[in-house]
């Protein structure tokens, strides 16, 4: 995607070279990332650009070199609703970042479950600066968080287990992102933002104004966002499987 290009609602899945390249100002959202692999960014590569991400799901990509999730040079990121999960990489599993000198910005994201062979498990800031607010980074391996100081408790940051529906399947398509009813990220997000029920915004993609907008099988019955399996009495009308367009309320849900 280039130029001020707005994505939504696409499945980008099991590429080689990269999942999605983008530069100039494009907007995704209620976009899933998944299972793609390259040497940098295996799910996301970006160059010389300034994308916005929103309501958008990074899941089990791998690069042989930087940037497991996302690998983004010479850019500025602003990450909205995000989960960046069980991707791999040399360095910087979850996301890669250099020359970055205004200040990425991530807002209720959860980077959780990543890897790196070298360092980096989770965020790998090389040259720039990046400013995580009310975001989770949790059980990323090795080192955390490199190049940015993060403490839970400061700027609302936390270091929590999402407590992911299912994350047991071998493809990262048959993972259910959605926030279990107990998770500790339901209702801790930016003020700013709230979910569809106006309360308090959920971190990850299952949060904020557009949770209840996933349409990826263009079956025309938006997924089901509530924290918790799907339940419908308590989402009528809720899709119980966005990637199958035969399964909709009232046809095997």
């Amino acid at each position: 995607a280039s130029g001020s290009a707005v994505v939504t609602d696409v499945v980008v899945a099991g590429n080689t070279g990269t999942g999605v390249d983008l530069d100039g100002t494009p907007l995704l959202n209620r976009v899933l990332i998944a299972n793609n692999t390259g040497e940098e960014g295996g799910g996301v590569y970006i160059w010389d650009a300034s994308p916005v991400l929103t309501n958008v799901i990074i899941a089990g990509n791998s690069a042989t070199e930087e940037g497991g999730g996302i690998h983004c040079n010479d850019c500025t990121l602003a990450l909205s609703n995000v989960v960046i999960h069980g991707n791999s990489a040399d360095i910087g599993g979850g996301i890669y970042t250099e020359y970055d000198e205004t200040g990425s910005t991530l807002e209720n994201v959860i980077i959780t479950g990543n890897t790196a062979v070298t360092s980096g498990g989770g965020p790998y800031v090389d040259d720039g600066i990046a400013y995580p607010e009310y975001t989770n980074i949790w059980g990323n391996t090795p080192n955390a968080v490199v190049g940015i100081p993060f403490f839970a408790g400061i700027d609302c940051n936390l270091t929590e287990d999402p407590d992911f529906l299912d994350t047991s399947a071998p493809d990262p398509l048959d993972w259910d992102l959605h926030l279990s009813a107990l998770s500790a990220l339901i209702d801790v997000g930016a003020p700013a933002i709230l979910d569809p029920d106006s309360g308090p915004a959920d971190l990850g993609a299952y949060g904020g104004p557009d949770a209840d907008l996933w349409d990826l099988d263009w079956d025309g019955f938006d997924e089901w966002w509530l924290p918790g399996p799907y339940d419908a009495a308590t989402s009528p009308g809720a899709d119980c499987d966005d990637l199958d367009e035969a399964v909709y309320p009232g046809v095997g849900c």
